[in-house]
């Protein structure tokens, strides 16, 4: 999987690998530099210098040689002969620096010219100083001055080619400096288009979810996915961002259905209260009858036998509108039961998306962790920079030290400073983006913990509901169990009420037994309209729970 720390270090390593680039081709056309700069001092130069030396060298011993000869003096003859050591210790070296043709010839030129003086000079000056003057004016003097035009010619030889070398190395200066620049600006292009490249793929996906995590955190739910092909961090938070926005509209989904059907059920639970608290009042009424009926029954048995008539089919009304209760508790009960399996289940999806969120909050830190280790890369970038803005700036003293011959390495070394201090600019630039990330990131942040403290909300106020839930269960239960008793004792009265009718004959012990009953059917009938007056109050709070419910679900857009 590509991640961000990958991507990175791509860019580092290209970055890398340009400076390598740039420092190469440097050092490259420094040392083809430095090649034609030793061939001129080591082998043109030597060969200019030795060649005056000798020119030199010849009108000495020409000079000490006519002196001697006119005034016989013998330290003239001992400079000669100094002179003639110095020149053959010269010809050696001229030998060892240059043995082209030309070099050779102008040696053995001088060797025959200083054998022409033993023979012409020393040999006859002894028998015959006059011919031998005449042989020093005209043979040897002529000798010598084409002799000394001779390495005249050889130095300014050796100078023009030295000139024409130097001018050889400013121009290959010059072109190594224009190539160098070349390579510099089309490296520093790369360097810019990699870093806004490299910038543009992390900061883009991060302001998207940056963004869709602000629409979740205003409740707007219905925004398609977010679509990324990229796997790295940045792909698997784009991923989590997109279930936990489908995780959250089916959440409230599931929250919206459920709150009508608890407003439904409420609705119904008070209606049938009303009902069950109608009927309860109609026994009441009926129990009152009865206990007339009872009191006259000693006077009028017709009487007794209407009012028992009456009191048979009240009773029976009374035991069906018991049932019918019964029945519409357990509906009641049922319903109550799944809409606390509801809230249970929601509080659960709660639970997960708390940890998603969480879990997305991890990773943006630990994109806020890298986008550090970013700024450390690029403080190395930057050392890199100074230390060849240092680099350069040494050469350009050593190229001042060398003068004259360093012109060209100090305009070589000038262009290396640009460079360095260029590569320090897009240091700079590359420091501002990855800031930009850092702020970016910290918003991410900020708004991940925002839908946190939101989701932590809905959790409690989901909790609340579904404890709301379990007391109005425990109520109903408590409700249910009244209703059934209360329907017991409505089927005990018809027993008794068709005893009565059966038992005719016996008026009297059944007047106080209808007595007893009337008595535990008023208590029942007040209690099931006690308990019914709960059960309405109840149903009135749970209608209301509903309708805030509702409401909060109706902040979301789904």
């Amino acid at each position: 999987m590509k991640s961000l720390k990958g991507k990175i270090l791509r860019g580092f390593l290209i970055v890398n690998a340009i400076v390598l680039i740039i420092s190469g081709s440097n050092y490259f056309f420094s040392t083809q530099t430095n090649k034609q700069t030793t061939q001129v001092i080591e082998e043109q130069l030597p060969v200019l210098v030795l060649a005056e030396k000798l020119s030199v060298n010849i009108a000495e011993r020409t000079s000490h040689l006519s002196i001697y000869l006119l005034l016989g003096q013998v330290p003239y003859m001992r400079a000669f002969e100094d002179s003639t050591t110095e020149s053959t210790e010269l010809e050696k070296q001229l030998l060892a620096v240059s043995s082209t043709k030309e070099t050779k010839e102008l040696i053995d030129r001088l060797n025959n010219w200083e054998t022409a003086i033993n023979d012409m000079i020393f040999n006859e000056f002894m028998a015959d100083r006059e011919k031998a003057r005449d042989n020093f004016k005209n043979t040897i003097e002529p000798l010598s001055v084409l002799l000394r035009d001779s390495f005249q010619e050889l130095s300014k030889k050796q100078e023009k080619n030295i000139t024409d070398n130097a001018k050889q190395v400013i121009s290959a200066g010059d072109r190594n400096s224009l190539i160098s620049a070349g390579i510099g600006i089309v490296a520093l292009i790369l360097g810019i288009v990699i870093a806004i490249m490299t910038a543009n793929s992390i900061s883009r996906p991060i302001v998207r979810v940056a963004n869709r995590m602000r629409l979740i955190a205003e409740g707007d739910l219905s925004n398609d996915e977010l679509k990324t092909r990229s796997k790295d961090e940045v792909g698997v938070l784009i991923h989590s961002v997109n279930d936990m926005n489908v995780q959250i509209r089916s959440m409230v989904q599931e929250l919206g259905n459920v709150s009508q059907t608890v407003m439904r059920r409420s609705e119904e639970l008070s209606h049938s209260a009303m009902e069950v608290n109608s009927g309860s009042q109609q026994v009441a009424t009926t129990m009152e009858e009865l206990s007339i009926a009872s009191e006259t029954q000693a006077q009028s048995a017709s009487d007794l036998v209407e009012s028992m008539g009456s009191l048979t089919a009240n009773i029976h009304n009374a035991n069906e509108s018991g049932q019918r209760a019964s029945q519409v508790s357990n509906q009641v009960l049922e319903l109550t039961e799944k809409g606390n399996e509801a809230m249970t289940e929601s509080i659960s999806k709660m639970k997960l998306i708390d940890e998603n969120v969480k879990d997305a909050v991890g990773k943006v830190q630990s994109l806020e962790g890298h986008s550090k280790e970013i700024s450390q890369l690029v403080k190395v970038i930057s050392d890199i920079a100074e230390q060849t803005n240092l680099l350069a700036l040494n050469a350009a003293i050593e190229a001042a030290r060398a003068g004259e011959h360093g012109k060209g390495f100090a305009v070589v070394a000038g262009e290396v400073k640009k460079l360095a201090e260029q590569v320090a600019s897009s240091v700079s630039d590359i420091t501002g983006i990855v800031s930009t990330i850092q702020k970016e990131t910290g918003e991410v942040v900020h708004s991940l913990n925002e839908s946190f403290v939101q989701v932590e909300l809905g959790t409690d106020q989901i909790r609340t509901t579904g404890s709301t839930f379990e007391v109005i269960t425990d109520s109903i239960k408590q409700v249910v169990n009244q209703i059934h008793i209360i329907s017991q004792d409505l089927n005990n009265i018809a027993s008794s009420t068709d005893v009565m009718n059966a038992s005719i004959s016996n008026i009297a012990s059944i007047s106080e037994e209808a007595s007893a009953g009337v008595e535990e059917t008023a208590a029942s009938a007040e209690q099931t309209t006690s308990s019914m007056q709960e059960i309405a109050a109840n149903a009135e709070s749970l209608s209301t729970i509903a309708v805030d419910l509702d409401k909060l679900i109706r902040q979301f857009k789904v």
